[in-house]
């Protein structure tokens, strides 16, 4: 078996599958990627197309030339097929909310939290959990009593996340612009967020959340701090790394963002990334 991580949720799993998979790449590890994008290799892609599915997992798998494992786990492919795997090292649960929802019975958030949770309730080593998020927090009832929860937050003062570390748990969360990993009162900086091109100078508060929960994946998997702030660093969601998401251009002097968000969570966040961008006009374009 090779490490094995699942990343699952609502918003934000295409990031931060490839985050840690950069991270683990930048390690020297060789890795096998799924993503809505396709499958990657090494960083190479194989596959072009929606792939966080039953097939396109098995593929990397199967290959011999992976040493790391990281599957973007989307609702469609676990109703459709289930999982391709039995256990998975670490499961990273995002987020819930409102989307899809009247597609494959799934018509509740309810709903949609019990799928999201088959990919927690797989983990043999450990869970990461949004401490802001209530539907991950549930999650954490119904997994094994062996399988470490590590959750993160943006709110340093999350009381979710206070009692799990006051208890020795370990948590990744932002203290001001800095990236912490807690380990019950052992309190740990990992980097800045404004040195990470993904956090669009620390205004894109979404993608440090994906940050803070690809910290807390790879911790779980054994990286060292070096190792997580070194691949959290160099990592780039421009049109050819990350297409669509967070991809920042320079048109005659405008700066214009390009994102695939398409629910009403996701908009939030894009909006409260462009307002903090700017001091001047801001102006919005769905399409």
């Amino acid at each position: 078996r090779i490490p094995l991580v699942a990343v699952t949720g609502t918003n934000g799993k295409t990031t931060t599958t490839l985050m840690i998979a950069h991270a683990a790449r930048v390690a020297g590890l060789g890795t096998g990627v799924t993503t809505t994008e396709g499958v990657f290799v090494n960083g190479k892609r194989l596959v072009k197309g929606d792939c966080t599915g039953y097939w396109s997992a098995r593929t990397v798998l199967s290959a011999p030339d992976v040493d790391f494992a990281v599957l973007e786990t989307a609702r469609g492919g676990i109703l459709k097929r289930g999982l391709a795997y039995d256990r998975c090292d670490v499961s990273v649960v995002l987020n819930v909310s409102s989307d899809h929802l009247g597609l494959d019975g799934v018509d509740t958030l309810e709903d949609l939290a019990r799928v999201k949770a088959v990919v927690a309730q797989r983990a043999s080593r450990a869970v990461v959990l949004n401490a802001e998020d209530d539907y991950c927090v549930a999650m954490a009832q119904d997994l094994e009593a062996n399988v470490e929860v590590l959750y993160f937050a943006l709110d340093a003062d999350n009381p979710v996340l206070l009692r799990h570390l006051e208890s020795g748990g370990r948590g990744v969360y932002l203290e001001d612009t800095t990236l912490v990993l807690a380990t019950g009162a052992r309190h740990e900086a990992l980097l800045d967020v404004r040195e990470m091109p993904v956090s669009l100078g620390g205004c894109a508060r979404y993608n440090i959340a994906n940050a803070l929960a690809a910290a807390a994946a790879l911790a779980a998997t054994g990286f060292g701090n070096p190792e997580i702030a070194a691949g959290l660093r160099s990592f780039v969601s421009d049109s050819k790394h990350n297409p669509l998401r967070s991809n920042l251009f320079d048109v005659d002097g405008v700066t214009v963002i390009v994102d695939y968000a398409h629910n009403s969570a996701a908009y939030a966040a894009l909006a409260e990334t462009a307002r903090a961008m700017t001091p001047g006009r801001l102006v919005g374009v769905v399409a």
